[in-house]
């Protein structure tokens, strides 16, 4: 057993030496299963927990986290693995909820048992035994549920916590038949233990066949647990949930936290001692295997900022600015450069407070931003310039032919001093184009409809040269263009597959005749990508599906928004559309992403050690023989 304790209290940034519990109980099977606590009343001794040598629940004490008291066995049933779940107050108590072995091996119940003051007791507090006088056995401690009395239905604990009045909860699985799985939460009345089934969770997680109890997981709140967060199948995939009693687990409401994930999430829990609601949820997601070859990574919750309808823009090599709506009529702004992400900054709403749409930006001239966005109290088309860290004031731009109201526009730069802009009349759905060059020109109509509240996006591969694209109302791609006059719109047809197409588009250009057009399909939940380098309709390249996009989660995409800042280079951004973070892929040679890019902050990283682990930690070949953990 390894561990490691900061040079100072509450600081990752060093570490002292790595040291090794030198004790353990007598046998064969090493050490698993780690849960240290701390208790003040007992002058910060840390009790530390876990599955011995002899297979059985241990623990042992130090004083001075150097120096160890002789293991000891906890809980003792000779030839099987109980399985311990641990809370504690940190003060004077620790809670135990546990199992007398594995479910595979013995028709497993769930018991109970408190420590305080040096003695284990029931959890009406009549005494177990003295920490002295340890082991104990599951028949000493309170039994949760009864399998025998449940017609042999075993069981297997997920997690325990207390309330604001130190009584416990658990919450753990049955297993009606292996496909069959059921979560139940179980309270301390002051009197007796209530426990309440409240919802089927599906089956095993594994895909090992020798684990058909491997259940997606269920834990408490510890600082409210009225709260239980579960992993659950819904279509056959393993989303998150959070359910929430206030009478004690006789009836529930639900949150969904994921859905139609395109692979499965298990095991959430909430970061004990959390403040506030960010990352509330913390969770395992991708392929599991088995307990020994899982593809997993860690995903959060976290209530970042909305990103809604993504715009966005190159202002020189290696340097990107990226616009979003924020839900509430504003916009907030993050930039790309030598020092990676910076954080969200609010750029505010429109003038006299107006609420305003989703984002346009383009680039006349280096190091400027010129952003676009329609006033949603009077239709007005709007626009303001960043340059040198200032802003200028919001102009109104005025509205479409008649005066109807605007919406959706879109902007390019083919040259210094030079901006287009397009957007689609709200009320004859033509497509409307302003134009700068020194002093602003138009509305004037460009092209009729496409087709439905279509979206344009627009870019410029050379001077005098326009293009536009549009995911029309029957899901197929449109391209309009400028090179001189207006030219009707095309069809470039569906996506992969024949699969339609889902506003909007997004298009970047790298260079001379070069097009990038990006759309989603599925529902948006796969990125498809058409190219244009050539001539004519042999230019066209495509459409090809692009992993990069969604990822292999498959993300729902909503919003689209691509930029290039040198030949050879896209990034393309999107929001995703359950959590509404912001998603970033990116052409360097070959597709990548996506990443996320929800958090307030830059990314940082601590490094707390070189070498935290000079030689990889011996494991035992036996472990691979275990067939399950």
């Amino acid at each position: 057993m390894y561990y490691r304790r900061t040079t100072s209290p509450e600081d990752i940034s060093s570490w002292e030496p790595q040291r090794t519990v030198p004790t353990n109980t007598a046998g064969t099977w090493g050490y698993t299963y780690p849960n240290p606590l701390q208790l003040s009343a007992e002058g910060n001794r840390i009790w530390l927990l876990w599955r011995g040598g002899n297979f059985n629940p241990t623990f042992s004490t130090s004083d001075d986290g150097l120096s160890w008291a002789p293991a000891r066995t906890l809980i003792s049933v000779p030839g099987q693995r109980p399985y311990v779940k641990v809370a504690s107050n940190g003060v004077d108590t620790f809670h135990l909820a546990f199992t007398e072995g594995h479910p595979r091996s013995l028709v497993t119940s769930i018991y109970y048992a408190r420590y305080r003051a040096g003695s284990f007791y029931h959890a009406n507090g009549s005494l177990i035994e003295p920490a002295s006088k340890l082991p104990f056995t599951p028949a000493q401690a309170d039994k949760v549920y009864d399998a025998a009395a449940h017609g042999g239905v075993k069981a297997w604990i997920h997690d325990v916590a207390f309330d604001s009045a130190g009584r416990p909860i658990v919450v753990f699985a049955t297993f009606p038949s292996n496909t069959d799985h059921r979560y139940h939460y179980a309270r301390w009345t002051g009197t007796g233990w209530a426990d309440h089934e409240f919802v089927r969770a599906g089956e095993t997680m594994s895909g090992d066949p020798a684990e058909p109890n491997y259940s997606g997981g269920v834990t408490l709140d510890h600082a409210n647990p009225s709260r239980v967060f579960l992993a659950r199948q819904v279509g056959g995939i393993f989303e998150i949930q959070v359910y929430r009693t206030t009478d004690g687990g006789h009836t529930w409401v639900s949150r969904v936290v994921t859905a139609s994930s395109g692979r499965g999430n298990y095991r959430p829990v909430r970061p004990r001692g959390q403040p506030g609601t960010d990352m509330d949820i913390v969770w395992m997601r991708g392929g599991y295997p088995s307990f020994t070859d899982y593809r997993t990574a860690i995903d959060v919750e976290a209530l970042s900022r909305d990103a809604i309808s993504p715009a966005a823009v190159a202002l020189g090599t290696g340097q990107l600015q990226v616009l979003a709506s924020e839900g509430t009529g504003g916009l907030i702004r993050k930039s790309y450069g030598t020092a990676g992400w910076t954080g969200w900054a609010d750029d505010g709403r429109g003038p006299s407070g107006h609420r305003v749409g989703a984002p346009a930006a383009a680039s006349s001239a280096s190091g400027r931003l010129d952003v676009f966005a329609v006033d949603l109290v009077t239709g007005h088309l709007l626009q303001r310039a960043f340059e040198g860290g200032v802003w200028s004031a919001w102009t109104d731009r005025g509205a479409g032919p008649s005066g109807h109201a605007v919406t959706a526009p879109a902007a390019a730069s083919w040259g210094p001093g030079r901006l287009d802009v397009v957007a689609r009349d709200t009320v004859t759905g033509d497509l409307l184009h302003w134009s700068f060059d020194g002093s602003w020109h138009g509305p004037e109509r460009a092209a009729p409809t496409a087709g439905g509240a279509f979206v344009p996006s627009t870019a410029a591969w050379g001077p005098n040269r326009l293009d536009v694209f549009a995911v029309t109302d029957r899901g197929t791609l449109a391209h309009t263009w400028w090179n001189g006059h207006w030219n009707g719109w095309q069809s470039l047809g569906v996506g992969p597959g024949g699969v339609a197409y889902k506003a909007p588009a997004a298009v970047a250009s790298w260079g001379d005749r070069r097009l990038d057009v990006f759309a989603a399909t599925s529902g948006g939940r796969t990125l498809a990508h058409r190219w244009f380098d050539g001539f004519g309709s042999a230019g066209w390249q495509g459409p090809e599906t692009l992993a990069a996009g969604t990822g292999p989660d498959k993300l729902p995409l909503a919003g689209m928004a691509a930029t290039s800042w040198a030949a050879g280079r896209l990034d393309v951004f999107s929001a995703n559309a359950r959590t509404h973070g912001l998603l970033h892929a990116w052409y360097a040679g070959h597709w990548n992403g996506p990443e996320h890019l929800d958090f307030a902050g830059a990314a940082a990283a601590v490094l707390a050690d070189v070498s935290p682990q000079a030689a990889p930690i011996p494991v035992d070949p036996r472990v691979r023989d275990l067939g399950d953990d």
